[in-house]
């Protein structure tokens, strides 16, 4: 009797081991298109690849936001799992590294997209033609959906420039560094090349409440239409500069 009980004890035990290991062949075998799954509901994605563990999207929608050749793979980064994605297609190109550990956090990220369609589709309404390429180095960002716990990042302009009614106006290259407080994200603009030297603190919270001022250099020396469009949205300084405060709410455009 004692002999059948360690008998059954074993093929349980074999049983036992044998389920672990298929479920773990099945979870290293997973299909990418479960990540589906996991997306928030207002995201769509087409044409997956790979596994769960590192895969390939040929597609990512967010309202009126596509993301083309999407990939990512699991791993660690500053001995914290995470996620490396990385997008090739679309207006936004770049790589960064996710993770979740009691807040979500983004590391060493490197976005590219070119000016105007990159405000064409923060929904910005401006009567200007914006031109140049646009990059966002995050160093570091830590955030709930109640707050921002901790942010480094900057955005770099190259080859600004702003068209009006015919006439462009090359800006230089506009830098600006951001940083966080709680539910409200800071930011500090500055251009300090000719002809249109300016610089500028703004602030934006979560509900989308934004508050602008800045200031820019004189703007006699600027050709048509120029002098006349900034004049109209600023105020004169006792120095001969210009003076800008503007505050309002901003949403995302929807399509």
């Amino acid at each position: 009797m004692c002999w059948v009980c360690t008998e059954m004890k074993k093929a349980w035990r074999y049983g036992a081991l044998c389920m672990l290991l298929y479920l773990l062949a099945l979870a290293v075998t997973a299909p990418a298109r479960l990540v589906q799954r996991l997306l928030p509901e207002p995201v769509s994605m087409a044409g997956a690849t790979g596994t769960v563990w590192a895969g390939h999207f040929l597609n990512l929608r967010w309202k009126n936001i596509t993301a083309g050749d999407v990939s990512w793979r699991l791993g660690w980064h500053n001995g914290l799992p995470g996620v490396y994605v990385s997008t090739q297609g679309g207006p936004v190109q770049g790589d960064a590294y996710l993770g979740w550990l009691g807040s979500w956090r983004v590391s060493q990220a490197r976005l590219t997209a070119q000016a105007q369609p990159l405000l064409a589709l923060s929904g910005a309404m401006l009567p200007l033609d914006v031109q140049g390429k646009l990059t966002l180095f995050v160093k570091t960002l830590r955030f709930t959906p109640a707050a921002c716990l901790a942010l480094e990042a900057r955005l770099d302009w190259r080859e600004a420039q702003l068209g009006a009614l015919g006439q462009r106006l090359a800006l230089g290259e506009p830098q600006l560094d951001m940083r966080c407080e709680g539910p409200v994200v800071h930011g500090a603009l500055r251009q300090t090349q000719a002809p249109l030297p300016f610089s500028a603190q703004g602030s934006l919270d979560y509900r989308g409440e934004y508050r602008i001022s800045g200031q820019t250099g004189p703007t006699d020396a600027l050709p048509a239409p120029w002098p006349q469009m900034i004049n109209s949205v600023t105020r004169p300084a006792p120095d001969g500069q210009r003076i800008m405060e503007v505050s309002g709410k901003w949403t995302l455009h929807r399509r």
